[in-house]
């Protein structure tokens, strides 16, 4: 948890920050991927896209990160499509 607060502050967001954190095949890898990604997005999207476009487990970092986001901004900032 500690290196995905870490990474968000100091990098700008990108697939190989997010698998520096690990791949996401195990539930510690997959919550710090998710919570990098959703502290590290610009956006609802960019964080959902950011923890999906990844080598690992992208599924899971998906979800993971979709519901903190969606928990801190709001379904009003999910996409109707």
């Amino acid at each position: 948890m500690d290196g995905a607060r870490e990474a968000a502050a100091k990098n700008a967001p990108s697939a190989e920050h997010v698998e520096t954190l690990g791949g996401g095949w195990v539930a510690e890898e997959a919550l710090a991927c998710g919570l990098y990604c959703a502290l590290a997005a610009e956006s609802f999207e960019d964080g959902i896209v950011l923890a999906v476009n990844h080598g690992g487990n992208s599924h899971s970092t998906g979800a993971i990160a979709g519901s903190i986001l969606g928990a801190l901004l709001g379904a009003s900032v999910i996409p109707e499509r």
